[in-house]
């Protein structure tokens, strides 16, 4: 099992750690909290 600290490298762009998160918030969902068209366009 590898670090999740050591650094990795995909194609040319090199990551210092494996702890990669997507954003948390893009504030696109509907006010009570649906995938709306500008969360797809999102991601």
């Amino acid at each position: 099992m590898s670090n999740i600290l050591s650094s990795l490298t995909i194609n040319n762009i090199v990551f210092k750690n494996r702890v990669i998160i997507p954003p948390m918030a893009s504030a696109t969902a509907s006010s009570k909290g649906y995938v709306t068209n500008k969360t797809l366009d999102h991601y």
